[in-house]
């Protein structure tokens, strides 16, 4: 099955890892991350899903945890592999990743499912609670706002990007369709919280749960 176009060309926007690098290594969401490491235990097995350059799988290593990273740019892995060496980084897709049922404590998902219609991050999302554990936690972050563009960034060296922006109101609506239960959220300005420098953007954060398994009383 050929990969959709739209998705392709977002991919070789990733092409030049140095300008991406470059413009997003310091943007580390420490505080996400932070909660989002709160809600696991010491040590478990977390998957970085869309993890560009491994700067988040990095943090997240450095807290302790196992941690794997996909990516579907085959660039940005090989940017990861020399910058986090040790660590198990391939080139996979979040709609259909291969892993096994029920393998990862924690998905952190950072800036990803933007780059997909609708439909997609459905898929992404069901693909997410199939691999999680019960009561395993995600973490997704995305633009805030509403419809689709594909426009160029700096970020991307001169190449369009495909983005889907959502409100909290939408991404639940999806959150729900795959069966996971939002746990909070909250939206988070890019110029306030990293300096005057950076864009006056608006991301949304949102951390959900997968339920746990019903108890039989049988």
């Amino acid at each position: 099955m050929s990969m959709d176009e739209y998705i392709e060309k977002t991919i070789r926007a990733y092409d030049d890892t140095k300008t991406y690098e470059d413009g997003t290594r310091l943007l580390v969401p420490e505080v996400e991350l932070n909660e989002f490491t709160s809600m696991l235990q010491p040590g478990v097995e977390i998957l970085d899903a869309g993890c560009a350059f491994g700067r988040d799988t990095q943090y997240l290593k450095s807290k302790g945890f196992n941690v794997r990273g996909i990516d579907l740019s085959p660039a940005l892995i090989g940017r990861a592999k020399e910058l986090v060496p040790d660590t198990d980084f391939e080139v996979k897709d979040v709609r259909n990743t291969g892993f096994d049922d029920e393998q990862f404590d924690g998905i952190w998902c950072h800036a990803t499912l933007l780059h997909l219609k609708d439909e997609d991050i459905e898929k992404a999302l069901m693909e997410f609670s199939r691999i999680l554990k019960p009561g395993g936690i995600l973490v997704v972050s995305l633009k805030k706002g509403s419809g689709t563009q594909q426009f160029v960034e700096s970020f991307s060296s001169k190449s369009e990007r495909f983005f889907n922006f959502q409100t909290h109101e939408s991404f639940l609506e999806h959150l729900s369709r795959a069966g996971l239960d939002e746990i909070s959220w909250h939206y988070l300005n890019e110029r306030e919280r990293y300096g005057q420098d950076k864009r006056d953007l608006d991301w949304l954060y949102s951390f959900a749960k997968k339920a746990m398994l019903p108890v039989n009383l049988a």
